[in-house]
């Protein structure tokens, strides 16, 4: 079988949405042959990498060197979405192109894994796949939200009536939602044709560890973008509350940096915690893997997530993880392999975040037992491998449907959420 596989974000070596399409080319590449349309910006890193005889890559121009360099543009989001739709319409041009030379059975869209992005693929005479996708989660009801997130949310309504979108996902044969969240956001009139599905995490980085008993004080680690969504200002208030009694010796261990930073680093000096606050800033990945064989626990504090990697790394790693029970980390932890906190009000999270501080710190035992689960639960449910078997089974799927009325191949392919 040929696939047509859509990934504008695909870097080996990088996290995140690269790690995603990286991963889902190298999945299907085991039993297909796979043409990957990707942005051109990704040429290099690809070069590097050997892929193997089954994988063809096209690249695309998305952000170009004139919307890069614009000044009208000054926003890094805006420029984006901006190259990411002329991605899309230029991707659309080549697939077409594609039909007739050397050709494909069906089309796959990996990343940018959003389904408020028009899958214009779908258009083309051909079973297409879209996802898994994210972008129906929102904030908890408890928080407030910036001007950002009250127009995203907005967003999410309105796709439902956003008639390009309507179409494309009408003429999608099957729908990923990467969470619950997501698959309630669609619209109704496509629910027959929506799975639950998710991305997967590469088992074989972790397979070589054995977790030993860390000996010192407690530590945990943080990882993620300094923005408001991460949460990072929650933990930072949990810690104020309990770290007189974790001692002088504990310390928060934070990877990552951004536009909070400044403001995140006040807080933790004006909260006087700053002496337990280790901010390590922009690291390798490699750097990360090595932090979570020095610490006792991950703390995931994001408001919002479709499926967030650094929590299957923790998993995989042994930690217990401390996160929000709250889109698609809540789908993730259960209370046998980490603490998921109630996505209450503000106050209410940062007592739990103390109180999970403080049941760690005090319990080896219980920081054995939840991360012995997570680990456990990581490795049987979300290895990559197990995730490309379910997709081949879904290419075979949608292609045998081909020919048929589109309403009764919906019905076969489809599940109702």
């Amino acid at each position: 079988m040929r696939v047509l596989m859509s990934a504008y974000a695909c870097q080996p070596g990088l996290g995140s949405e690269h790690y995603v399409g990286h991963h889902w080319v190298k999945q299907a590449a085991r039993r297909h042959e796979v043409i990957v349309l990707t942005d051109a910006r990704n040429r290099d890193a690809i070069g590097r990498h050997d892929y193997g005889r089954n994988v063809r890559f096209e690249f695309v121009e998305g952000l170009s060197s004139e919307i890069r360099g614009g000044r009208q543009f000054r926003d890094w989001r805006g420029r984006e979405w901006l190259g990411y739709y002329r991605f899309l319409l230029k991707s659309y041009v080549r697939a077409r192109d594609l039909l007739r030379k050397p050709g494909f059975d069906v089309s796959h869209v990996v990343t940018w894994a959003n389904f408020r992005w028009p899958n214009l693929l779908a258009l083309l005479p051909r079973p297409s796949i879209l996802g898994p996708v994210g972008g129906g989660d929102e904030y908890p009801t408890g928080f407030e939200r910036s001007l950002y997130e009250r127009a995203r949310s907005a967003s999410i309504r309105l796709s439902r009536i956003d008639p390009v979108l309507r179409l494309t996902l009408r003429r999608t044969s099957v729908i990923l939602a990467a969470n619950a969240n997501t698959a309630r956001a669609l619209p109704a009139s496509v629910l027959s044709r929506v799975r639950i599905a998710h991305a997967g995490i590469d088992v074989g980085e972790f397979d070589a560890w054995r977790r030993e008993e860390r000996v010192g004080p407690f530590q945990i680690m943080w990882v993620g973008l300094l923005i408001p969504r991460k949460g990072l200002d929650l933990l930072l208030e949990a810690v104020a509350r309990v770290h007189e009694c974790l001692g002088e010796g504990f310390r928060v261990v934070v990877f990552g940096d951004g536009p909070e930073g400044p403001r995140l680093r006040a807080q933790a000096e004006a909260l006087g915690v700053w002496q337990h606050i280790d901010w390590r800033g922009w690291v390798s990945r490699e750097d990360v893997l090595r932090g979570y064989r020095q610490t006792d626990a991950l703390f995931f504090t994001s408001l919002r997530e479709t499926m967030p990697m650094t929590v299957l790394e923790g998993m995989l790693a042994g930690l217990p993880v401390v996160c929000l029970g709250h889109t698609g980390q809540g789908e993730m932890i259960t209370r046998e392999s980490g603490i998921p906190i109630r996505a209450g009000g503000r106050g209410e999270v940062v007592d739990d975040l103390a109180s999970a501080l403080r049941d760690l710190a005090g319990s080896p035992d219980l920081r054995r037992s939840l991360g012995d689960k997570a680990r456990r639960r990581a490795t049987e449910l979300y290895g990559w491998n197990s995730c490309g078997d379910a997709m081949d089974g879904l290419y075979r799927e949608v292609v045998s449907t081909r020919g048929k009325g589109s309403d009764d191949a919906a019905r076969e392919t489809g599940t109702v959420v």
